[in-house]
């Protein structure tokens, strides 16, 4: 599995300090972290999994609100049901799999799990992942790309568009999101 790395270790691990000795893929590999999570709340590695494909900044919590979503039935519970929502973050916080701010009320992943998640998918769990991602995006998207007011959630969206390949959709409501962020970085003059 994709394992835990450092989950039940000092976060320093992930967050910054001096990395440990041991190879980052031997001790994802050898850890329990994740029978134990999926043993205790299996939304939680259902949504850890989600995490991987959004980019290493942090995800707002938020964004998995929206439950009218056509998104795959692994993903449906969570969002639709805020006390599944809130378990499994609590366990993602207590294995140490993701930072939470709650101030902030968002979420994160670090980007070396990310990637150990990703590698351990299939081509079409993969597809299945990074669609619902793009989903949860596009529920996200105000839909006024040139009102200022709505460009700190647009950039915040635009974190996650890239890394996740929303351009690569072929979902009408995607589409419409990668359009509005074209139109919030030319409204807010970032050309490039």
């Amino acid at each position: 599995g994709w394992g835990g790395g450092c989950a039940g270790r000092a976060h320093s691990c992930w967050w910054g300090g001096t990395p440990y000795d041991e190879p980052v893929r031997e001790a994802a590999a050898s850890s329990g972290t994740e029978a134990k999570v999926h043993a205790e709340t299996p939304q939680a590695i259902k949504r850890l999994r989600h995490c991987a494909f959004y980019g290493p900044v942090p995800i707002p919590i938020e964004l998995f609100d929206h439950a009218s979503l056509t998104v795959t039935s692994s993903l449906q519970e969570i969002v639709s049901n805020p006390l599944v929502r809130a378990k499994a973050i609590q366990a993602l916080r207590r294995y140490a799999l993701a930072r939470i701010d709650n101030r902030e009320n968002t979420l994160q992943v670090h980007r070396i799990l990310q990637s150990l998640i990703r590698d351990g998918c299939g081509d079409e769990e993969k597809n299945e992942l990074r669609r619902d991602v793009h989903l949860l995006l596009a529920a996200y998207d105000p839909g006024r790309p040139d009102t200022q007011s709505d460009w700190p959630r647009y950039a915040k969206l635009l974190a996650h568009a890239a890394p996740s390949r929303a351009v690569s959709s072929s979902e009408p409501q995607v589409r419409r999101l990668v359009m509005n962020l074209v139109r919030y970085l030319y409204a807010a003059g970032d050309y490039s």
